[in-house]
């Protein structure tokens, strides 16, 4: 395939790969391990362009071993990467989360 080999450029947004993840995981029941290879097989493609792959990848990772949606994933690593560590959220799930601290609004 000449998307692999990075031969053809192509290009999607985020929500696309959230929307995969979510329908992957909640409307066919993918595990959450089978979820992450798969997608990490199409973020690995060469030719997919797609800023910030690598969040998508520790996200991934972290969906796997903190069972948290994949939202709350990416938003952890977004956050750790710029040195957050506190969130203001209602949302419990970040209380499973290590190194983020949650905080009642």
């Amino acid at each position: 395939m000449r998307v692999e080999t990075g031969e053809e450029q192509i290009v999607t947004s985020p929500l696309v790969i959230f929307e995969t993840i979510f329908t992957l995981h909640r409307g066919y029941r993918v595990p959450r391990e089978e979820v992450r290879d798969r997608i990490t097989d199409i973020l690995s493609l060469r030719g997919l362009q797609l800023p910030g792959k690598q969040l998508y990848l520790a996200a991934l990772q972290l969906f796997v071993e903190t069972n948290v949606s994949f939202v709350d994933a990416y938003n952890a690593v977004v956050m750790q990467g710029q040195g957050l560590s506190e969130i203001y959220s209602w949302d419990i799930d970040f209380d499973r989360l290590p190194g983020i601290a949650r905080v009642e609004p």
